[in-house]
């Protein structure tokens, strides 16, 4: 990781991130992002659906209020295939 400079807390409790950190893991305005801690320092990641079950952000699909990846949706499929064949 690099230093990309210091910013001050607004009282709100809001901060502005760097431009050329937002170039850099291209965040444009209103874009989600996720923020996540590890031993002290704060991450900031573009924000991309994930899989509710296995949480991998590749091939997801809207289902209701979440998002489930394919190879999850064919294991769903595959286990209720089974219990219907053993009724």
């Amino acid at each position: 990781m690099r230093p990309f400079g210091v910013r001050k807390i607004e009282l709100s409790g809001r901060f502005p991130i760097p431009k050329e950190v937002r170039e850099e893991i291209s965040i444009k305005y209103d874009d989600a992002v996720e923020f996540f801690t590890d031993d002290g320092c704060i991450g900031i990641i573009k924000y991309k659906d994930r899989c509710s079950v296995c949480e991998v952000n590749d091939n997801v699909k809207p289902f209701k209020d979440k998002f489930i990846c394919e190879d999850c949706i064919e294991e769903i499929i595959a286990i209720v295939s089974r219990k219907k064949e053993a009724c």
